[in-house]
């Protein structure tokens, strides 16, 4: 009996995930200039291309191209939380803020991040000792994490933690007031 390979599962959900982020991005931009809309199509757009890239990644082995969809998968990761941010207060009309230093700073930090990232072999501050390491058919990588991985994932998840506590703020704020249908005074 011959062996049944194992479907790469991993490729087909990242690339789901990426069409399912174009599919969102078209359905809303027709909303472009309301508040968040314009920062929501970033955040599908940064999701977009860590989805393809990564599922994309996941089919090469030639090392250098495989580097450089690496590396378009941490410039989505890099991304999204900064976009994601800036749609969450615009969304919740703190748009104000997204002018002030602190959000330029993670603007800033964005910036920095895709500069070391595209310069990485000089220093690998993301990554060192890329190598291909397959596994269940699909040409995965190994390499160890270099410290600016680990900022950039821990600056990310604040980013996107801040965000998502905007959004439930202002939906328990608001929310109710929202979802209740009201009465008709008629009889």
């Amino acid at each position: 009996m011959l062996p049944v390979p194992v479907p790469p599962w991993p490729v087909l959900g990242s690339l789901a995930g990426g069409v399912g982020a174009v599919w969102l991005a078209w359905t809303i931009r027709q909303y472009r200039g309301k508040p968040g809309v314009d920062w929501f199509l970033l955040v599908f757009a940064a999701q977009a291309l860590w989805c393809f890239a990564y599922g994309t990644g996941l089919l090469v082995t030639d090392p250098l191209l495989r580097k450089v969809l690496e590396g378009a998968t941490w410039l989505g990761i890099i991304w999204t939380g900064i976009a994601f941010l800036g749609f969450a207060l615009e969304y919740t009309g703190r748009g104000e803020v997204i002018r002030s230093r602190l959000f330029v700073g993670s603007v800033g930090f964005g910036l920095l991040s895709t500069a070391l990232l595209v310069t990485n072999p000089a220093h690998g501050a993301f990554w060192t000792g890329f190598t291909h390491d397959p596994i269940f058919g699909v040409a995965t990588v190994s390499y160890a994490f270099g410290p600016w991985a680990y900022v950039v994932v821990a600056v990310g998840s604040v980013l996107v933690a801040s965000a998502v506590f905007l959004l439930v703020d202002t939906l328990l704020s608001y929310g109710e007031s929202r979802r209740k249908p009201r009465r008709s005074r008629r009889g």
